[in-house]
């Protein structure tokens, strides 16, 4: 009997993720994900680190995900935007770039708790953010960056380099869009200590990237 009822309680939450639909209305400030607020996520401090390269893209640089006690330190370095278009934004999306580099295949946003895009982020609530909206969360990256390199780092508590959560960025990919939404380039997250970041050189040793750049789902996993 106690297996069966677990068994039911368990469809139950299924179904309610299956069926769980994003707010398509409301308010930024009153608006958070079908499946309630991301939450806080512990990193642990000796835990991989992890980065998606833009090399080979129409951009070049990358962002950089460091584990601390605070959460995860996201170091962003890009330079090669366009002269119009912006600005723009960037996010984790759910899958990693298909080996045709089409950013299309990426998918959706990484959105454990069903928040969708249609009610904007408030940055002041990053927690009712979609989990992979970076620049909702953190800000966009300005149309006036054509002929620099766009800079940045912060702190996001709510994605994690944990295997296991839904949450987790290190299977998945960064995306940059337009101001209209379309996609511009796409990277994959991957380990910084694999075969690709065994070759990144100094220029993405930490607190020095942006110099080197001018050179150059069980429910409970889901949702915990």
């Amino acid at each position: 009997m106690q297996l069966i009822t677990k068994s039911v309680v368990a469809t139950l939450l299924f179904s309610s993720y299956v069926f769980a639909q994003a707010p398509e209305t409301g308010k930024p400030e009153d608006t958070t994900g079908a499946l309630g607020d991301a939450k806080v996520n512990t990193e642990d401090p000796s835990g991989p680190a992890y980065w998606a390269d833009f090399s080979g893209t129409k951009l070049s640089g990358g962002l950089k995900f460091y584990p601390t006690k605070e959460g995860v330190r996201v170091e962003v370095a890009m330079r090669g935007f366009p002269t119009e278009g912006g600005p723009f934004t960037y996010h984790v999306h759910d899958q990693p770039v298909p080996s045709d580099g089409n950013c299309t295949g990426t998918k959706a946003h990484l959105d454990p708790f069903i928040r969708g895009q249609k009610v904007p982020c408030d940055p002041k609530r990053p927690q009712s953010c979609e989990v992979g909206d970076l620049a909702g969360k953190h800000g966009k990256i300005p149309a006036d960056i054509a002929n620099g390199t766009y800079t940045t780092s912060y702190i996001d508590k709510y994605i994690t380099l944990e295997e296991g959560p839904g949450a987790f960025i290190g299977n998945r990919s960064i995306v940059v869009h337009l101001a209209d939404g379309k996609r511009y380039a796409c990277a994959n997250v991957t380990d910084l200590e694999g075969p690709s970041g065994q070759n990144a050189g100094p220029r993405f040793t930490p607190g020095y990237w942006g110099c080197g750049l001018g050179v150059a789902v069980g429910l409970k996993f889901l949702l915990v």
